[in-house]
């Protein structure tokens, strides 16, 4: 993996989409080739700060907090569906003037990013979906993430959702679990800590039918999408089996998959280094002077 950049915080920035304030991270290094990074489901734009401290060095990251997650606001109207979703992000590259970009979305944020590549060939260098395919065959493992995200909203403290974590995953890093979650947590006044996204209302066991019904709809906009897409899988990911991830490139006009090594399914969390790895070598090939 290149030298990262020296270290610097991102500046953190807000803008209106409709209705809905949004909250993203901007790592600088404007005027090189846009990426906008989407976190999935249950996360926010922190998920990718160590991706995207590397790909600083050559591209302009902007990782933005999907409604209801993060700092962005909660949906007034509990809109959570992918159209949603999409609509936010194109208002939010038509408000920062983009000409050109690429789209790196992990599990939903994956799912968004394949709507926007579907249907805005013009702007888009590249398509990044990471442990996602809209080739479903068993929703198995989302139901049980779905079921841990749901099992305790609140905690004493980090250490109490850091051990909560890794009785789901026992083979979490302490140490990177403890940052990730400060990220991911806010204190209540009354004490302790609650998860900063809009839980109950946003991934209800509902919720979470009526999305897996909007993701294998998706199927017939794989076959639209005609940039270069890379789909990743980790190594250890329950979430997307090889046979998924091989399908989902098979739609594609220009697709391929690789595999990072020692990944479950936050492979950006997991391997962080192996995915910057992937993403040089996959964003370098893309044509980032728009077609005449």
């Amino acid at each position: 993996m290149p030298d990262v950049a020296p270290v610097a915080a991102p500046d953190d920035r807000q803008l209106i989409v409709g209705r809905i304030r949004l909250h993203y991270l901007d790592w600088g290094n404007n005027g090189a080739p846009a990426v906008i990074l989407l976190h999935g489901g249950g996360l926010n734009a922190r998920t990718w700060d160590a991706v995207c401290l590397a790909l600083r060095s050559r591209y302009h990251c902007l990782a933005l907090d999907l409604r209801g997650h993060g700092d962005s606001e909660w949906s007034p109207e509990v809109d959570y569906s992918l159209d949603a979703h999409l609509a936010d992000l194109e208002g939010f590259v038509a408000q920062l003037g983009l000409p050109r970009l690429a789209v790196v979305g992990h599990s939903l944020g994956a799912f968004i990013g394949l709507r926007y590549a579907a249907l805005n060939q013009q702007v888009l260098a590249g398509y990044v979906s990471v442990d996602a395919s809209p080739f479903l065959r068993d929703d198995t493992a989302g139901r049980q993430i779905v079921k841990f995200i749901l099992g305790r909203d609140e905690f004493l403290g980090l250490d109490d959702a850091v051990e909560y974590v890794r009785s789901f995953n026992p083979s979490s890093d302490p140490r990177l679990l403890r940052r990730s979650l400060a990220t991911n947590l806010r204190r209540r006044p009354a004490g302790g800590l609650i998860w900063k996204h809009d839980l109950h209302r946003y991934l209800s066991p509902t919720g979470f039918e009526e999305l897996v019904a909007q993701i294998r709809k998706l199927v017939p906009e794989a076959r639209a999408v005609n940039c270069p897409t890379l789909v990743v899988r980790g190594s250890r990911s329950p979430a997307l089996s090889p046979c998924e991830a091989a399908e989902f490139v098979g739609h594609l006009t220009a697709g391929r998959t690789v595999t990072v090594d020692h990944a479950g399914h936050n492979v950006q969390r997991d391997n962080p280094a192996g995915l910057v790895s992937e993403l040089f070598s996959f964003l370098g090939g893309c044509a980032w002077t728009s077609p005449r």
